[in-house]
C-alpha cells in the first residue's frame, strides 16, 4: 500500500507518517491525486522509529512511496 513518508535528519531513514487509500475505481483520473495530507500551520513534531530522534516537519517534508 502506497504511503507518505518523512526522512529523518538525524539517521537519514525514511519512515511512514500515513498511508494512503486506494483510489475508489468511480473516482474519475487524477493526475494530481494523491493530495498531501494537511500540516498544522507551526508544523508537527515527529519521533524516528529508527533512532528516536525528534524532529518537526512540514507538510513540503513528505514525500511520496509507493512501497
Amino acid at each position: 500500500m502506497p504511503e507518505w513518508v518523512v526522512s529523518c535528519p538525524h539517521c537519514h531513514k525514511s519512515f511512514c507518517y500515513t498511508a494512503i487509500d486506494p483510489r475508489p475505481a468511480q473516482t474519475p483520473y487524477d493526475p494530481l491525486w494523491p493530495t498531501k495530507p494537511e500540516f498544522p500551520q507551526e508544523g508537527l513534531n515527529l519521533t524516528c522509529p529508527n533512532c528516536g530522534h525528534i524532529s518537526k516537519y512540514q507538510r513540503f517534508d513528505l514525500m511520496y512511496s509507493p512501497r
